[in-house]
């Protein structure tokens, strides 16, 4: 199970990585309509005896968003509660993240994040401290003309390696390319040693709607290929995504499911 909580956060956060300030976060998301809230839950769908059995679903994530479309609350959801936190964001009068404050399951503050941005309104860096104001972690970002995310620098302060992301888009501005890096850090005289861990390419339907991850590991071997089919509300917006994988068993290559994400989408009144 930690696993596959592991692969879907990378997947969530692959997936929407454009963080110019043209855009909201619901924008980003490819969220339409007054939405207010998004409870992302999944599911796992075994083959038992040659049928899929899906499983019960498990609460993972729940955003909060105000009337332009900004994130002002993220919750992150756990079977142990005592892992749960929330996270609170503030925005200045231009629409600018401001502030983010992480607060723990008994309601205590964690971590707290800060942001620069450039005269484009495009985030570069994003810093997070501990209570005591201790840097923990940055990130910096770097965009194109058109204000893509091409590369995110995610910073440990209390790690050995740091994260690379580097993003490619296609003319439409989604994300058709994505390389994941382990950078070591070396000394100030040396530069930084990047190793690629895995690339995932990224396919689309004629919608713009995500149908296709194939996903490869540094020598260019397929770790997983899936594909993706939905079922929508009727403001548009998908309510539950399922993934489907090439099996082998006994020698024979078959398209099975392997798992459902849902989300339930609450909107603002009119």
């Amino acid at each position: 199970m930690k696993t596959y909580l592991i692969a879907l956060i990378l997947f969530v956060l692959s997936v929407h990585p454009a963080l110019a300030g043209k855009k909201s976060d619901k924008e980003q998301e490819r969220l339409v309509g007054p939405v207010k809230t998004v409870l992302i839950e999944f599911t796992k769908i075994s083959n038992e005896k040659g049928k899929p059995v899906e499983s019960a679903r498990t609460p993972w994530l729940s955003n909060t968003y105000d009337l332009k479309g900004n994130r002002v609350q993220e919750d992150q959801l756990y079977e142990d509660v005592a892992l749960n936190f929330k996270s609170v964001f503030t925005y200045d009068p231009t629409g600018n993240l401001k502030e983010g404050i992480e607060y723990d399951y008994k309601g205590f503050p964690t971590f707290k994040w800060t942001y620069t941005f450039d005269p484009e309104q495009n985030r570069l860096e994003e810093r997070r401290t501990q209570v005591n104001g201790v840097l923990f972690s940055k990130v910096l970002y770097t965009y194109d003309r058109n204000g893509n995310l091409i590369e995110e620098v995610r910073q440990q302060v209390q790690s050995t390696k740091d994260f690379k992301w580097v993003y490619l888009y296609d003319a439409e501005g989604r994300k058709v390319e994505e390389n994941f890096y382990l950078v070591q850090p070396q000394d100030p005289q040396h530069e930084a040693v990047s190793t690629l861990d895995f690339k995932t390419l990224y396919r689309y339907d004629a919608k713009g709607t995500l149908v296709e991850e194939t996903r490869f590991d540094a020598a260019g071997a397929i770790r997983f290929k899936k594909q993706y089919t939905y079922k929508f509300d009727s403001v548009g917006n998908w309510i539950a995504q399922t993934a489907e994988e090439w099996i082998t068993r006994s020698d024979k290559t078959t398209l099975e499911p392997t798992g459902v994400t849902y989300r339930t989408i609450a909107y603002h009144s009119p």
